[in-house]
């Protein structure tokens, strides 16, 4: 109490005293020291690939399709090689104005007109009766075939190289 002052003063006294201080230790922090770990390297060795990879070259060989066509015989009148009562119905057609029926084919009778009487001669054949086809230049009712070769371009070459499996094998 030696910081303590007093003061007298008529009826009044005063006393001061000393600011109050507070002292506290100084704070420490300890944290442990950092440790680094590094793995140790590791060193893989692959096997070498081959250095030199030989293409494969394939070039397709041309393509030949034959097709046989019957040919249009007399009374087959839609030419599909056979005489059926379609057939019968064209003639007819022809024979009255409302369709076309050339007389190498229609002209079954061989009178140089197509008529209802060809139409009639070409559905008696149709159905199995007896029949003898008489169109002007025309083949037998059996109609014989018609070869047409068709000839396809070659495709372009293709190059194919090993899988990648393949390598090093």
């Amino acid at each position: 109490l030696s910081d303590l002052t007093t003061t007298t003063l008529s009826d009044l006294t005063t006393t001061t005293l000393p600011e109050p201080t507070t002292t506290l230790p100084e704070p420490t922090t300890t944290l442990p020291e950092p440790t680094t770990t590094t793995p140790e390297p590791t060193t893989t060795t692959l096997p070498t690939p081959p250095t030199t990879i030989e293409p494969t070259t394939t070039v397709p060989s041309p393509t030949t399709t034959t097709t046989e066509e019957p040919a249009q015989s007399c009374g087959d009148a839609n030419g599909d090689g056979e005489i059926t009562a379609s057939d019968s119905l064209a003639v007819l057609k022809g024979a009255v104005g409302s369709g076309d029926c050339p007389l190498v084919v229609c002209d079954f009778t061989g009178n140089g007109k197509v008529t209802a009487s060809d139409a009639l001669a070409v559905l008696r054949v149709a159905v199995g009766l007896s029949g003898t086809p008489e169109c002007p230049d025309a083949v037998s009712i059996v109609a014989p075939v018609r070869a047409s070769t068709t000839f396809s371009e070659p495709a372009a070459p293709s190059t194919s190289l090993p899988a990648a499996g393949d390598l090093g094998r």
